[in-house]
C-alpha cells in the first residue's frame, strides 16, 4: 500500500497482515472499542499515525495460520528495516496508546515527553521494578520485552486515560533512573 492519506475514518476489527505500507498517513482513526486496529508482520516506511486515534496494535508475528511463513517475512522485514529512513511517526498520535512491537526504535519519530524507549538490556537490568508502575501499562511492557527478547520497545502514555499525566510523571521517573533511553 502505498501513497494513502486517510483522515477521520473509523474502523471494526480490521486486520491486515504482511503488507509493505509506504508513504501511508492516518489522521484521525475511530476504532470500535475492544476491537483494536491489528497490523502484524507489516513493514513501515514513511507512516504517520497522528490525531485522535483508537487502539492500534503493531506485532511482528503473522496470525498463526500463517506461521510457517514467519521466517521469510521476518528475513524480508529485517532486510527492509536495513535500508529505510525512517518507519513510523507517531509523535502526533493522541487518543489511546499505540502499542508497537517489531519496529526498531531508531526508526520511529516519537514525542519525547510522552513516549519513550525502554532496551531489551534496560529491561533486563530490573531497575524498572523500584517504580510503582500501577496505572501504567509500561511493567507489562518491560516484561514484553524480556519473554520476546526483543531489542527494545516504545512506552507511550495514552492520551485517552484518565491518568494521562500520571503516565508521564512514570516516564519521567523512568527516564531519571536509566531505566529508558535519554532524549
Amino acid at each position: 500500500m502505498t501513497g494513502v492519506n486517510l483522515v477521520d475514518c473509523s474502523e471494526k476489527g480490521c486486520y491486515v497482515e504482511g503488507a509493505m505500507l509506504t508513504d501511508v498517513t492516518v489522521d484521525g482513526l475511530l476504532v470500535e472499542e475492544a476491537m483494536p486496529l491489528k497490523l502484524a508482520g507489516c513493514v513501515f516506511h514513511r507512516v504517520t499515525l497522528r490525531g485522535e486515534l483508537g487502539q492500534i496494535m503493531i506485532r511482528p508475528k503473522l496470525h498463526m495460520a500463517y506461521r510457517q511463513s514467519q521466517p521469510s517475512y521476518d528475513a524480508a522485514n529485517s532486510a527492509a528495516y536495513a535500508e529505510i529512513d525512517w518507519a513510523l511517526d507517531i509523535s502526533g498520535a493522541r487518543g489511546c496508546a499505540v502499542d508497537v512491537q517489531g519496529i526498531p526504535s531508531r526508526l520511529i519519530r516519537r514525542d519525547p515527553e510522552t513516549q519513550a524507549v525502554m532496551t531489551f538490556e534496560q529491561a533486563l537490568g530490573g531497575a524498572w521494578r523500584e517504580v510503582d508502575l500501577a496505572g501504567t501499562p509500561f511493567g507489562v511492557h518491560a516484561k514484553i520485552i524480556l519473554e520476546t527478547g526483543a531489542e527494545d520497545m516504545v512506552l507511550a502514555a495514552d492520551h485517552s486515560s484518565a491518568n494521562f499525566a500520571h503516565q508521564v510523571a512514570k516516564l519521567a521517573e523512568l527516564r531519571k533512573l536509566g531505566c529508558v533511553l535519554p532524549d
